[in-house]
């Protein structure tokens, strides 16, 4: 509600009131602008797909018709018996099968790919299962989307498509008030809780190039409303908008005017064009009948999607800054298209009249019967001889028609158209080298590979156009998803419990809801074109190639410096990026650097044996050990020896030690005997002496 009380949100356009039926007055003053810029180009369009389909029962055929100043009068040029080649129809075949070959996968990157940031790694793993996991669904409309948004940029020049958000509720059963068990008294009162999402859906839909308007702005980024168109029936109409749908003005396919409400006059098949609008200046969601009185409904930002609008920036054909207003491409080549049909009806025209057919003389029987009659080794006979061969024969009685200068005619308008539809190439860009032709059986290969690339240089824009678009419509699925799913809704359909990083949703759904701008969310263009199987062997061998060469290179450095292993495998991942398709590549070389990194900053472990050098150090051992057992037992014996002659020794050494003992005892007894002896003799002789020198008595 603003100030005045109305649901509308403020505006600021003063001529309008703010109320419901002044809102259905800017409306359609805004509608009715905006249906005059593109109905120039609608009336191209709708002869465009006539073309196409080479309706020609609406189509113009009046003379040659070139272009117009309103550019349809010329979107046929040929008259109604006319023949064609239909060249339109076949390019346009052709480069749907070059843009759109495949169902595409998407590809969920983080901004800044840093080491050790699990979460968010976690959560790109999520959006990219969740995403992925729609568009391999069989009922999903993704795939028939883009096909239909693809056909309508390259016939009429604009594609386009939409996101819309589905979720179920479900009430849930009143909770009754909590009592004390005691005193009987209320402690919580009875609520009813919230409805619970009971199933939540991120639908992609196709827009019908009719069903599609916008403000008139110079460029995109400068357009303040879009509008789609959607066809109501009266029941469906009740149910969403309400009893006043009942009086909003219907519409016949049988028939131009509005049904007659006043006389009650309606169809099973009426319905209402009813318009949804989305207002990037308000932020709000009108939905509006042209005809109506006011609007039906207003809803402030349901989606609360980066940039306002459920869709992505259309493609265009042919745009200029003086306008949002598409060009078809056919328009650009319409006169050589008109020219090689012209020129293929003269030739239809002529080579009928390329047969065997004369006059002859109607007198000459004989000739007439001979042409009709005759068989082979047959002759006819012919009345007065002599007459017919004074005229000529067969010579003088026929003629026939000159076919000589026909013939020529047609080889001339042959060679001319040949010359037009070479000049359509080179206008619209199909090149005999998409086709699969060569121009000149004689040309070399390097000529080929110069027609290639020159001519994929336009198809390669048109692919990252194509490939924007289709990534565009999967980041505004992924942001809604971010925004309104569930944790349980979204943590269920990626399944993400049942893998090693279950740990890690909680933090991951966190980062997604706070910093879902810092994820990539990208449909490469190679993932939805046809696969060139010959260039991708081509640059696969490249790719090779230069890995082997770099690695041979780079190997001597790393042997003496292995610390620049990781700096060397960055090095490699950055020429690698270079190549299509090498994101599994930078995968795997990304799970490289990180184990090389892991490892040096795991403590060095000596560096295993070499098998050969080990073998010989086993060899050596086993000799060596042989040498020492051989060594050990000669020592033995000789031990054993020498022990045998130390203990003989030592028991001579104690025998003679024994005897010595005992001679030295016996010199001792025999000394102290001799001591003993001189003693005593000393003794004696001293008693004589003294008893020779007493006196006598």
């Amino acid at each position: 509600m603003n100030e005045t009380g109305t649901t509308a949100p403020i505006k600021d356009e003063e001529q309008f009131a703010d109320t419901p039926q002044g809102w259905s007055e800017r409306w359609q003053t805004e509608l009715q602008a905006a249906q005059k810029v593109v109905k120039s180009w609608h009336r191209q369009a709708d002869q465009i797909v006539k073309r196409f389909l080479d309706d020609r029962q609406g189509g113009n055929y009046a003379g040659a018709g070139l272009a117009t100043s309103a550019g349809v009068g010329g979107v046929w040029g040929t008259s109604r018996g006319g023949s064609r080649l239909n060249l339109f129809t076949s390019n346009i075949q052709t480069l749907r099968s070059l843009l759109y070959g495949k169902i595409p996968s998407v590809d969920v990157d983080r901004r800044f790919n840093d080491a050790d940031d699990d979460e968010a790694r976690v959560a790109a793993e999520m959006l990219q299962r969740l995403l992925n996991s729609d568009i391999e669904d069989p009922d999903d409309s993704y795939s028939t989307t883009l096909v239909y948004a693809l056909d309508d940029k390259l016939m009429v020049g604009m594609g386009n498509a939409r996101v819309r958000y589905e979720v179920e509720m479900e009430d849930q059963d009143e909770v009754p008030a909590m009592m004390h068990p005691e005193t009987g008294m209320e402690m919580a009162p009875a609520y009813t809780p919230e409805p619970m999402k009971t199933e939540e859906e991120v639908c992609i839909d196709y827009v019908y190039w009719r069903d599609f308007l916008w403000s008139p702005a110079r460029v995109w980024s400068e357009v303040r409303w879009i509008a789609f168109r959607n066809y109501m029936t009266l029941d469906a109409g009740v149910k969403r908008f309400g009893e006043k749908f009942r009086d909003v003005p219907m519409k016949s396919p049988k028939r131009s005017d509005t049904a007659n409400m006043d006389q009650g006059k309606r169809d099973p098949w009426d319905k209402a064009e009813v318009w949804e609008i989305w207002d990037k200046d308000n932020e709000a969601v009108f939905w509006y009948v042209e005809g109506f009185d006011e609007i039906l409904d207003v809803k402030e930002d349901p989606l609360e999607v980066e940039g306002f609008f459920p869709c992505p920036r259309p493609m265009f054909s042919n745009l200029t800054t003086s306008g949002v207003l598409p060009r078809p491409d056919f328009v650009i080549a319409q006169d050589l298209y008109n020219e090689i049909d012209m020129l293929e009806t003269r030739i239809a025209i002529l080579t009928p009249a390329i047969k065997a057919v004369g006059c002859y003389d109607k007198a000459a029987e004989g000739v007439r019967r001979m042409m009709q009659e005759g068989v082979e080794n047959d002759l006819v006979p012919v009345d007065n001889w002599a007459a017919f061969a004074e005229k000529g024969g067969i010579k003088g009685a026929t003629d026939w028609l000159p076919i000589t200068q026909i013939v020529s005619v047609i080889e001339t308008l042959t060679g001319i158209r040949d010359n037009k539809i070479q000049l359509l190439y080179q206008v619209t860009g199909m090149s005999d080298i998409m086709r699969g032709e060569a121009t000149q059986p004689n040309a070399t290969a390097t000529e080929q590979s110069i027609k290639s690339k020159f001519a994929s240089v336009r198809v390669q824009a048109m692919q990252d156009e194509f490939a924007r678009f289709a990534s565009d419509l999967q980041r505004l699925k992924a942001s809604i998803i971010v925004k309104h799913f569930d944790d349980q809704n979204i943590v269920g359909q990626t399944n993400i419990m049942r893998t090693p990083d279950a740990p890690l949703v909680p933090g991951a759904l966190k980062l997604l809801r706070d910093d879902f701008a810092e994820y990539r969310i990208s449909i490469k263009s190679e993932a939805l074109s046809m696969t060139d199987y010959a260039a991708l062997k081509q640059e696969r061998t490249t790719a090779i190639q230069g890995m082997a060469g770099f690695i041979a290179a780079a190997q001597p450095l790393v042997e003496k410096f292995p610390s620049t292993g990781p700096m060397l495998l960055e090095i490699m991942k950055w020429g690698m990026a270079g190549f299509k398709g090498a994101s599994q590549m930078e995968s795997m070389l990304d799970q490289a650097i990180a184990g090389i990194k892991q490892e040096q900053q795991q403590p060095k472990q000596p560096p295993p044996p070499d098998p050969k050098i080990q073998a010989q150090k086993d060899l050596q051992q086993a000799k060596t050990q042989g040498k020492l057992v051989e060594i050990g037992a000669s020592t033995k014996a000789k031990m054993q020896e020498i022990h045998a002659t130390t203990q003989s020794e030592v028991v001579q050494q104690a025998a003679q030690a024994k005897f010595d003992t005992h001679a030295r005892e016996h010199e001792a007894v025999v000394d102290e005997d001799a001591q003993r002896m001189a003693h005593d003799r000393a003794q004696g002789m001293a008693a004589v002496e003294n008893i020779t020198k007493r006196p006598p008595s």
